[in-house]
């Protein structure tokens, strides 16, 4: 039961923050937009129209320090392990920043003290209560903004939005995760309080029945009575929520993967070349053992267009690429390397003397059409290493292969 809950906590939060956002609208007639300058890449942040950004950010230092402390122990970690954290990892380093930053409590305080400390920042920040007074007048007095027709053309085309975004996050979703994104886009339209719950299922059923591809094992054929099935029709034996689903481009997408691990007509280093690399690196102090080696001769000697290097976090990948495009260097070809993050690029560029750039550059430059001149040079003779892969959504790591092999190059892939 805890685990399911756990799953639906982002739904629950979005539901609660839509449900927030419609009470402030409808009782103070504020008027909520996304913050402008947000990144691309993230969940877009909701502000209220009228406050001004320097607020914001005066009654934001608490994060500003947490989020500058997470960055430096982020990067202490990966110059200490060779590599960026995990989600888990990055969670308990976000959770030590928090603690090392958190200021001294204050004494008590009553409500009106407290107000009155608000007040008073609020004035030192905007230049006085007059200031404040004006900017309060401003938020609630927004200009009108005219909503979107909510209708069926409005939930297909959000439908697409979600399914985009789930794609982009991800390789598999679970209604949980479709909700979470609805509510997201449904509170940003005007809707009754009483029809936000149903517009919602419209566009997660529009999503799940009409956009996802599901993984649930076919039917076998039972039919529960009445009495053991849920409001939705679902089997009480089956764990609500828990069905997994995943769209036609994402499975094209991993089948064009497959089949490229398959091609065997890539670039060949001679053997010597390989040899002569890896006592160079024991040279210098990084000697590999026998799997790391074998490693880096199968990828050199495979002729392989795409492969996988998978092994657990401090198992030595990185020296393997290092070696790996030492030898790749010395006889003759060009490296690049790509990652799923600027953190992971930087370190790639560290390790192994290569250029690198996140797969987030190249995959935008591909659909826009204005390729680096890096990207321009790749060739039969370009090795693009492309690091903690497992990172990478599945659209994106199928755009940067596809784009490589087809200009003659071979990928290694770490995870």
């Amino acid at each position: 039961m805890d685990v399911w809950l756990f799953k639906a906590n982002v739904a629950a939060s979005e539901t609660y923050n839509a449900a927030l956002e419609q009470h402030l609208r409808e009782t103070l007639g504020i008027r909520f937009v996304e913050r402008p300058g947000t990144d691309p890449a993230k969940r877009s942040i909701r502000e209220i129209v009228g406050v001004n950004p320097a607020l914001n950010q005066r009654w934001s230092s608490r994060r500003v320090l947490i989020k500058a402390r997470q960055g430096e122990l982020a990067a202490h970690f990966q110059h200490d392990h060779g590599r960026p954290p995990t989600p888990i990892e990055a969670l308990q380093l976000a959770q030590q920043a928090t603690l090392e930053t958190r200021d001294a409590k204050h004494e008590p305080r009553s409500l009106a003290e407290q107000r009155a400390a608000w007040h008073a920042q609020a004035a030192e920040t905007l230049g006085g209560p007059d200031a404040v007074q004006a900017m309060i007048t401003a938020a609630l007095n927004p200009d009108f903004a005219p909503s979107p027709n909510v209708d069926a053309e409005w939930v297909a085309a959000t439908a697409d939005k979600v399914l985009a975004a789930m794609e982009e996050h991800r390789s598999t979703w679970q209604s949980w995760h479709v909700r979470a994104d609805a509510e997201r886009h449904v509170r940003a339209v005007q809707i009754p309080t009483d029809k936000v719950d149903q517009w919602v299922d419209l566009l997660v059923a529009e999503v799940l029945q009409t956009r996802s591809i599901s993984l649930t094992r076919p039917d076998e054929g039972i039919s529960e009575p009445e009495i053991l099935r849920r409001a939705d029709g679902s089997s009480v034996y089956t764990v609500a929520g828990s069905e997994l689903f995943t769209s036609a481009r994402i499975l094209a997408a991993e089948q064009r993967l497959v089949a490229t691990a398959g091609r065997t007509d890539g670039q060949v280093l001679d053997a010597s070349t390989v040899e002569l690399a890896l006592l160079e690196s024991a040279a210098n102090g990084n000697a590999l053992d026998a799997g790391q080696a074998a490693l880096v001769r199968a990828m050199c000697t495979s002729r392989a267009r795409l492969q996988l290097a998978i092994a657990p976090a401090g198992a030595g990948k990185t020296t393997s690429m290092r070696t790996l495009a030492r030898a790749w260097r010395d006889s003759g070809g060009q490296v690049l390397g790509l990652a799923p993050s600027a953190a992971a690029a930087a370190q790639l560029r560290d390790v192994t003397g290569t250029p690198a750039e996140t797969l987030a550059k190249l995959t935008w430059s591909i659909h826009h059409n204005e390729l680096p001149d890096w990207a321009q040079h790749i060739d039969r003779s370009t090795l693009v290493i492309i690091d903690e892969a497992g990172m990478a959504d599945t659209l994106s790591l199928d755009t940067a292969v596809r784009f490589v092999i087809s200009r003659g190059g071979s990928v290694p892939a770490g995870r």
